[in-house]
């Protein structure tokens, strides 16, 4: 059977188990058991639980910095556009990501450093489109002069990062995006030089 094929029905086996049971119960027989393969065979593509953990997080991390750069050609010569997009696709992602529901309410963030720099390097990056974002917005005249732009972006990212924390509370899914999409939206318009209309009419941009 194809390597990646194998690979990803014991990760899928995973993620059903560590959902219906948390992570620590879960052993690599749990597993196994469950795609109905042994031992052997999970031995063959990982080393540990912990490390088909961290395969999972680093595929996820990969997808998703390729559709949060896609975001680019969607909206050229809008950055303020383009900002919320990134604001709001982010935190979508990881409300979708079993992966992330998994890690944050088992507390995995915390007790698995690998998977701490994997998110680190995922944060790090995205802070950095962020950046270049809001530093093409004020080369265009459309956000206001920030000589710390870096720092804004920085404190934008914190306050992102305990929302984070919420996803799974009681809030439905719509319920919290009608919420956090608010958010996003004055986080771009405190950026604006002034209202949009009259961007739009002096860079001769649809809204």
């Amino acid at each position: 059977m194809n390597k990646r094929l194998v690979q990803q029905i014991l990760v899928e086996s995973a993620i059903s188990l560590f959902e219906e049971r948390g992570y620590d119960p879960v052993t690599i027989d749990d597993i196994s058991n469950h795609c109905n393969k042994n031992r052997t065979n999970f031995y063959h593509y990982f080393k540990s639980k912990e490390d088909l953990f961290l395969y999972l997080s680093q595929t996820e991390k990969d997808s998703y910095l390729n559709i949060l750069g896609e975001i680019d050609d969607q909206f050229l010569g809008r950055p303020d556009k383009q900002l919320k997009h990134l604001l709001t696709t982010k935190m979508r992602l990881l409300y979708k990501s079993s992966f992330f529901k998994i890690a944050l309410t088992n507390n995995l963030f915390k007790t698995i450093p690998d998977l701490r720099a994997i998110r680190d390097d995922f944060d790090r990056k995205c802070l950095m489109q962020y950046i270049r974002v809001a530093e093409e917005g004020i080369n265009l005249g459309i956000f206001i002069q920030l000589d710390k732009i870096s720092a804004f972006m920085e404190f934008y990212q914190k306050m992102q990062k305990g929302i984070e924390s919420t996803l799974f509370d009681e809030l439905d899914e719509d319920t919290f995006f009608a919420k956090y999409d608010i958010a996003a939206e004055l986080a771009v318009k405190a950026m604006l030089v002034c209202d949009i209309n009259f961007i739009n009419s002096k860079y001769n941009l649809e809204d």
